[in-house]
């Protein structure tokens, strides 16, 4: 059984590393990815690149282990994607909600 399941996470981090996978969501900490149109998985993109791991509270229904390699593989996939979303759909978030408070503040 142990082997089985090592085989099928190898399977998944294959996917992954090959970029064969979609993004369905990201957060300012998580991208939430789907493999054959039907896995989820949600990968934690804050910390260092060496250490990405799965989102524990992500709905995944395995856990995959990344080592330090592929660790760093994964981050090269993503930081591009990560950096237009941090400053693209995010920046503008955050002065959105920023000139909001500015806003309620100075009508107080």
């Amino acid at each position: 059984m142990e082997d089985k399941i090592k085989e099928i996470e190898k399977y998944f981090i294959d996917k992954i590393l090959s970029n064969q996978f979609k993004i369905v969501d990201m957060s300012e900490a998580v991208f939430t990815i789907l493999i054959d149109e039907k896995y989820s998985f949600a990968i934690w993109m804050e910390g260092p690149s060496r250490s990405r791991t799965l989102y524990p509270y992500g709905k995944q229904f395995m856990q995959l282990t990344f080592t330090d390699l592929q660790s760093v593989q994964l981050d090269d996939l993503l930081c591009d994607r990560y950096k237009k979303y941090h400053d693209g759909t995010l920046l503008k978030e955050k002065r959105k909600q920023f000139e909001q408070l500015k806003k309620e503040l100075g009508e107080q």
